[in-house]
């Protein structure tokens, strides 16, 4: 073969290769890179989103919690939904836990108005689609001395919402349903739980005892 005739046959190589259909191996590998960079950003924006979704949840919870703290300042009592906290009328007899009407003692309101639901609860919908907070009084699962607590109790949230809320607001990392305290016993201020099958959670805010 000339050099002629074997310049010609590289250049008929190029154009062919040039023309072909499909992907390089380089092509291939950029392709791959960019998708492994975007199955990493995705994951930690969901990992972000959670822990800004907990943060903020923690600090409604924990402001339920002190408006009902200062309402019992004012009036004795404590209130069985966040509606009382803003809405004088929604402090009757079966608007406490004590059963008393506290409404000539109210000097409210407590907290900024709301949309309260069907049962005067505060909606999460802002956060978590359905998700909803609103008032607890218990007596067992209490630290030790206390003989009453009072609880913000939020319910309808994800399992990792769930798991991340309780973990800010204990400052200790639970990586799994069964790592989470199931009440105040042992001083933990939040407790919680997750349905084994639904995977919705449950989170506790224990704001007050007696």
């Amino acid at each position: 073969m000339t050099k002629s005739n074997h310049v010609q046959s590289l250049r008929q190589a190029r154009r062919t290769l040039s023309g072909q259909t499909g992907f390089s191996l380089i092509e291939l590998i950029i392709a791959g890179v960019l998708m492994v960079g975007m199955m990493l950003a995705a994951g930690v924006f969901n990992f972000s989103g959670d822990q800004s979704k907990a943060t903020n949840i923690l600090g409604i919870i924990k402001e339920l919690g002190g408006a009902a703290a200062r309402y019992n300042v004012d009036t004795t009592y404590n209130p069985k939904a966040p509606v009382s906290l803003f809405n004088k009328s929604k402090n009757t007899t079966t608007d406490t836990h004590e059963g008393v009407a506290a409404t000539n003692k109210w000097q409210g309101p407590y907290i900024n108005g709301f949309a309260a639901g069907t049962n005067g609860e505060y909606p999460l919908d802002a956060y978590v689609e359905g998700a909803n907070a609103t008032f607890a009084n218990i007596t067992t699962g209490i630290p030790t001395g206390a003989a009453t607590g009072y609880e913000v109790v939020v319910t309808g949230l994800p399992q990792d919402l769930t798991l991340a809320l309780i973990s800010n607001c204990n400052g200790v990392t639970y990586a799994t349903s069964s790592s989470l305290p199931n009440d105040h016993a042992t001083g933990a201020t939040c407790s919680g739980s997750i349905d084994a099958t639904t995977k919705v959670g449950t989170a506790k805010y224990l704001y007050r005892t007696k």
